[in-house]
This record gives C-alpha cells, sequence and structure tokens, in this order.
C-alpha cells in the first residue's frame, strides 16, 4: 500500500513541487517486508514534518474474560497459543502491532490472518477471535456498545477519545508503544529552506483549534516535528520493524 507512490515521489525532480505523504507503511513496513523495493527510505527522502499518529488499542471481545491488560497477559501464559489474534492480512500493520506484543509481554498468541480488517472485526464481535491490535476509530462504536472491551492504549498517554483507557505501561506492561503514523517528505536533494518553510507552515496548520478537534475525534495524535525529528523517527521505527519481522520470520509471498 503506497509503495509506488513512494518510488514515483523518490523519482521525482526535488525541486520543491513533489511531496510525499509517507506512512508507516511505505516508510518502514514496506521496506522491512519487502528487500527489493526500489527506493531506500532512508536515502531518498528529505523528511518535512510528522502529521499525526495513531496508537494501536488492545480490544478484546467482550466474551473473554479478562477485563485488564495483566489479566490479559496471565490468560495468555496460563494457555499458550490458545488465545487468537486477528490482523488485514500478513504483514498488514495490525499483524505486527500484535507480533510486538507478544513479544513484550512474552506471550504466544495465534496470528488469523484475514483480507482485510472487516472480516477480521466481524468475527472478533463475533468471538471467533480473541483480541485485536489497531488504531480505535472503526472500533469506536462497539467499544461504545459493550459489545468490545479496550484494555490499553500503546502510547505514553491517554487518548483524548478513551480517557478511561490506561496506557500500556499503567496497565503493567512498559515497553509496549506502537502507532501507525503520518508525515511529509519531500524527495531527497530538495533545498533545505524549501522543507524548513514546508515544516513551518504544517507546525502552523497542527496548532489551529479545529484541526487538533479534528485529529482527536478520529483517535489521532498530532505530530508537527522538526524535520530532523522526523528523520530519526523514521531510522528508528525502520530498525524496530526490521527487528520483528525477522524475529517473527514474516514473509510476504
Amino acid at each position: 500500500g503506497g509503495t509506488i507512490g513512494a518510488e514515483a515521489a523518490a523519482k521525482s525532480p526535488a525541486d520543491g513541487y513533489t511531496i510525499f505523504f509517507s506512512t508507516t507503511g511505505t516508510l518502514a513496513s514496506a521496506p522491512s517486508l519487502q528487500p527489493g523495493l526500489r527506493y531506500d527510505p532512508l536515502k531518498d527522502f528529505a523528511p518535512i514534518s510528522t502529521l499525526a499518529n495513531a496508537p494501536v488499542v488492545v480490544i478484546v471481545a467482550a466474551s473473554l474474560a479478562p477485563k485488564t491488560l495483566s489479566e490479559l497477559v496471565q490468560l495468555a501464559k496460563a494457555h499458550p497459543g490458545a488465545l487468537k489474534y486477528g490482523s488485514a492480512g500478513t504483514g498488514h500493520f495490525v499483524h505486527i502491532a500484535g507480533e510486538m506484543f507478544k513479544a513484550a509481554a512474552g506471550v504466544e498468541l495465534l496470528h488469523v490472518p484475514y483480507k482485510g480488517v472487516a472480516p477480521a472485526l466481524v468475527d472478533l464481535l463475533g468471538g471467533r477471535i480473541d483480541v485485536m491490535f489497531d488504531a480505535f476509530a472503526q472500533y469506536e462504536p462497539h467499544l461504545q456498545s459493550g459489545k468490545l472491551r479496550a484494555l490499553a492504549v500503546a502510547s505514553a498517554k491517554r487518548l483524548a477519545r478513551l480517557p478511561q483507557v490506561p496506557t500500556s505501561a499503567e496497565a503493567g506492561l512498559p515497553g509496549y508503544d506502537v502507532a501507525s503514523w503520518f508525515g511529509l517528505a519531500a524527495p531527497a536533494g530538495t533545498p533545505r529552506e524549501v522543507v524548513e518553510r514546508m515544516n513551518a507552515e504544517v507546525r502552523k496548520a497542527l496548532a489551529k483549534p479545529e484541526v487538533l478537534e479534528t485529529l482527536a475525534k478520529l483517535g489521532l495524535e498530532p505530530g508537527g516535528s522538526t524535520p530532523q525529528e522526523y528523520a530519526a523517527m523514521i531510522a528508528e521505527e525502520l530498525a524496530t520493524w526490521r527487528k520483528v519481522v525477522n524475529a517473527a520470520g514474516i514473509k510476504i509471498k
């Protein structure tokens, strides 16, 4: 998802007229899963700024006994491989987020890949799978109705839309910090003054109350980094994703 656009952006003239909507998928996930990509996430782009990120929420079926993250971990440790977590497919963000949870908690879960989030959500609601690790927006109606239960937010702070849900650290699992993120980048070699000007405009927009309100409604945390901070984040995220993908032996056919 997005790799064709990323390749096109990487090959575009560095004249300030091409801006790339960069994501976890294009700069961390895909490069970790597809070694043959025709762009380098660290060398072919000039990061401009982060835009927002969507922290993962640990969501379980209402029929599942655990009411807290600690109870979920205890249950998983007591029955290795018995609990099932769904994803939108092998190598999808939700799959990797689940592998990160397994590593952080020291548990074994059975991965059940689906063709998209929608069928996985149907089975989560039906109790045919037990847990998912995903941004919460599309699950919100079911959380409000009580059909699903959120146990923790994999972020340093609680979400404004889920103030009652603890962070993973508060829930007893420090170190489980994962989010889907979005940002802007330009082709490598774009003049520094152009990058800095675009960065200033992005940060100005992200400071507007109406923008912050919209992001909060979507379950997103606002970004607004410096170009240097975004570059460092991309490098760190890429290293993290590669480590998880290699450790889990995930292959895309």
